[in-house]
């Protein structure tokens, strides 16, 4: 694996994401090469992550993601070992709790309204005008930062 590179890892995700994946796709798929993971299997597993869980609004797909990949990174402890499994579940709150420091919470249909956007249940027609004015592409790189520097402080330890 390549030395990570913070800066690179948002604009990837963004770039899914107006390339019509939706937000656990787009956030997961930008991470697919450094773990040698198919895209295809990627894109089908965070498939019903999307819109808060398949459009019920519910926990942002980029944090769905972020949760993921910080799974490839650290969770590989013995599923017995509740110290590892402690660690692993506070990196994992950690990374979530700075992502709604950011934003305020981690609720698709909230983070949704702040914008006044209107979420709706089924998927949308992704035009110029949707990505205008959806501010997923905010969520999905601030989810990709936060994987990313933590893949690199894992590299420099």
């Amino acid at each position: 694996m390549d030395l990570v590179k913070t800066d690179d890892y948002p604009e990837k995700a963004a770039s899914f994401f107006y390339a019509g994946y939706n937000c656990a796709q787009a956030t997961a798929l930008a991470f697919a090469e450094f773990f040698d993971l198919k895209t295809t299997d990627v894109q089908k597993a965070m498939a019903g992550f999307g819109g808060g869980f398949s459009g019920r609004r519910e926990t942002c797909g980029a944090i769905s993601a972020m949760v993921y990949i910080l799974g490839l990174a650290h969770g590989d402890y013995d599923p017995n070992d509740n110290d590892k499994k402690t660690v692993f579940y506070e990196l994992v709150r950690s990374a979530i709790e700075d992502f709604e420091k950011k934003f305020g919470t981690t609720i698709c249909k909230n983070l949704l309204e702040e914008y006044d956007i209107n979420p709706q249940k089924n998927p949308q027609v992704r035009d110029e005008a949707y990505y205008r004015s959806r501010p997923c592409a905010l969520f999905i790189k601030k989810a990709a930062r936060l994987i990313a520097e933590n893949l690199q402080r894992k590299e420099l330890a």
